[in-house]
């Protein structure tokens, strides 16, 4: 079977001695502490170590329900089996209403004993696996990765091969987009297959700073140009000759040195602001907006005849809802850039940054990871981790985030989860005959073929249902 980690937490040694012998060679790996408070300790230090806490209920400096609430405080989806010889009904009960998932006597035979850890270490799982990006990398990552781009989509893909297109040639490009999807670093990769690569780049925000600054900025200024230039200035053109300049949020650059641009542009000459010398340079522009410049040229607030002059060529990049698959890649990298701790995150997780929108695009998408690291204390980000917003978009994709307290609302959950699990199971052996999915599963499952057969009749599965089927979830 497979191993996984087991928390026991019983005061009395003979229990752990005999779970010692009792549990060696199933693959179970057993942690022992000896009282309610050891326990704890224990697993608030790890508490995404343990798929189960097998719980002695009676114990004499704290009981099991007690035990139960302060573990299910560290980690409310963790998996509690109350483990004890006392089967009255006020116990079961207050076990149960604790959040404990299960109650299994000490004297249960050993083969139904095992099956059941299993059962609930399977269920843990499916809430606690965690992503790993994918070693091989597929073609259209291999090939974005060559644009020091993170993706696997084919609207991504499609861009760079646009890149590539274009690497020989020196025109002027417009990147349009909505803010927050990576038209900086989508400019960086033009520049980095370019002929100019090795020359200057320089950066300017069009609507970051004022206009007398921008027009000093992009051209330079003479000493006494105007209060406070107690110097001259180069400018970037000047700066960046045989280089390229990135004119971010070009859509926000005053209509005065919109015209000024586009005299740079026609004549690739520049005069510093004060001066009536022009100076001659070489500048490959690349510029980006978020807005829709058609629209901004109607409303004269942009002028058509600069639009024509940058829009050469064009990319649109796509919004993040538009390349969900990319989240994970990107989540990865993200998570990576942390270089002290190495964070996972689970795919439950995971699913549930993929279903949210992201209004703010991957500039969103960062600040969230970024947020889930700083205040993780287990280096696993869970969905219980997530900000509000992104769980709230979520509730009818993947409810289950509040504490469940009924035990029949439990089973419900806990079927949800199991029926997930198998369907992913059958999923990977779909090439094979009924028979022989049913065989591999009980191969690798370590059960009866009854019980196999009385567990999938419970979760309303019917393996034949999907042979043959491309996608079974």
């Amino acid at each position: 079977m497979s191993k996984f980690n087991l928390l026991l937490i019983d005061d009395d040694i003979l229990v752990h001695e005999t779970a010692k012998a009792e549990f060696a060679g199933t693959g179970i790996r057993l942690f022992h502490a000896y009282s309610g408070e050891e326990g704890l300790k224990v697993f608030r230090e790890t508490p995404l170590k343990f798929p189960i806490v097998l719980l002695d209920y009676s114990m004499p400096d704290v009981l099991g329900d007690k035990v139960t609430k302060e573990i299910l405080v560290a980690n409310s989806k963790q998996q509690i089996v109350i483990y004890s010889a006392d089967q009255t009904r006020d116990t079961l009960k207050k076990t149960i209403l604790a959040g404990a998932i299960d109650f299994i006597e000490k004297d249960l035979d050993f083969e139904i004993k095992i099956e059941r850890l299993k059962q609930h270490c399977n269920k843990w799982r499916a809430l606690y696996a965690t992503y790993e990006s994918p070693k091989a990398s597929n073609e259209k990552r291999e090939y974005i990765n060559k644009f020091h781009l993170e993706g696997q989509s084919d609207k991504l893909f499609d861009i760079c091969k646009q890149i590539e297109i274009l690497s020989n040639k020196d025109t002027t490009v417009l990147i349009s987009g909505p803010s927050g999807t990576g038209k900086s670093d989508l400019a960086k990769a033009i520049v980095a297959k370019s002929k100019r690569k090795s020359y200057p780049f320089k950066v300017l925000n069009c609507g970051a700073i004022s206009e007398k600054l921008v027009e000093s900025e992009l051209f330079g200024h003479v000493k006494g140009a105007f209060t406070g230039a107690d110097k001259d200035k180069i400018g970037l053109f000047e700066s960046c000759n045989h280089g390229t300049i990135f004119l971010d949020e070009i859509g926000d650059l005053p209509l005065n040195l919109q015209v000024k641009l586009l005299r740079v542009l026609q004549d690739q000459v520049v005069m510093k602001v004060g001066s009536t010398k022009e100076i001659k340079i070489n500048v490959r522009i690349i510029a980006a907006t978020n807005k829709n410049l058609g629209e901004e040229i109607k409303e004269k607030r942009f002028r058509e005849d600069l639009y024509y002059r940058i829009n050469v060529v064009d990319f649109e990049m796509p919004s993040l809802a538009q390349r969900t698959e990319d989240i994970p890649l990107l989540v990865n990298k993200f998570l990576k850039e942390n270089k002290e701790i190495e964070f996972k995150i689970t795919l439950q997780a995971l699913e549930y940054l993929k279903f949210y929108p992201w209004p703010g695009n991957i500039r969103e998408l960062k600040n969230e990871i970024s947020r889930l690291m700083a205040l993780s204390t287990t280096g696993v980000i869970t969905v219980e981790n997530l900000s509000s917003k992104v769980f709230e978009k979520n509730i009818d994709v993947l409810d289950g985030h509040d504490q469940l307290k009924t035990f029949d609302s439990m089973k419900l959950k806990q079927h949800e989860i199991e029926r997930n699990y198998w369907q992913q199971v059958i999923q990977k052996n779909k090439k094979f005959s009924v028979s022989q999915i049913i065989e591999n599963i009980l191969d690798g499952h370590n059960l009866s073929r009854s019980t196999l057969y009385r567990k999938f009749k419970e979760l309303n599965i019917k393996v034949e249902h999907y042979k043959g089927v491309e996608n079974v979830l």
